[in-house]
């Protein structure tokens, strides 16, 4: 099928045949011009070779299908270990078990082998989450840049000891209220307010927003003392 539109093609060679070509005379010619050794089969070998032909393809399309959907599926846990603030090590170590466990016992069959195909390893875990907030961080500073939002940060911290300041922020967008979130940056070891108001100015300033433009601040109880 090319365009929604179906292209009859050999069964043997998938050779692409034109309508014209459909009539039995010319079918025949070539049958014996292209495979030569298979002029003699009968009608039930070339319905085999088509039976053949179908199931390949209907594995291909599974397998393609999974893939997208594991693809799918490895984003939105990347999203959820984002907004949770977890490690990215725990999609690998926790999530995917589990997974695997539930859809063992409750579907069975070789559900849980197709779970197994979620690219889930800590590497890229990180990597989705920077897709992510970069195609996020697009979208949200356009709207950022003409409406009052308000600001909640937080900290936590990732694998390798180091201090993350997380940053969301809730605006309006056509009458709907938005918890957005924004950016994640590096902290020094030694954290103050003045720290993080230092981090997040610089970050509204490359991403060309005003302070005047924060409506309201909020912070989490990891994160002190207060910005405003």
């Amino acid at each position: 099928m090319e365009n929604d539109i179906v292209v009859p093609e050999c069964v043997i060679c998938a050779f692409k045949l034109s309508n014209s070509a459909m009539v039995p005379s010319k079918l025949q010619r070539h049958l014996v011009t292209n495979h030569p050794s298979l002029s003699t089969k009968d009608k039930s070998y070339f319905e085999r070779s088509l039976s053949s032909k179908i199931k390949q393809v209907k594995v291909f399309e599974k397998q393609v299908c999974v893939s997208e959907k594991a693809q799918v599926a490895s984003y939105e846990i990347a999203e959820l270990i984002a907004v949770n603030l977890k490690p990215h090590n725990l999609a690998e170590e926790i999530i995917l078990p589990a997974c695997r466990k539930i859809v063992k016992t409750m579907i069975g069959g070789s559900a849980d082998i197709d779970i197994c195909k979620i690219p889930l390893s800590d590497y890229t875990i990180h990597r989705r989450i920077k897709d992510m907030s970069e195609n996020i961080e697009q979208n949200t500073t356009k709207t950022l840049a003409n409406s009052n939002f308000a600001l909640q940060v937080d900290k936590t911290t990732d694998i390798t000891g180091n201090a993350q300041l997380i940053a969301f922020v809730r605006f309006i967008h056509e009458n709907d209220i938005i918890n957005q979130f924004l950016c994640c940056r590096e902290l020094p070891d030694f954290t103050t307010g003045k720290h993080i108001f230092q981090v997040i100015s610089s970050y509204l300033e490359e991403i060309k927003v005003s302070w005047k433009s924060c409506a309201a601040t909020l912070q989490l109880n990891k994160t002190t003392p207060k910005l405003n």
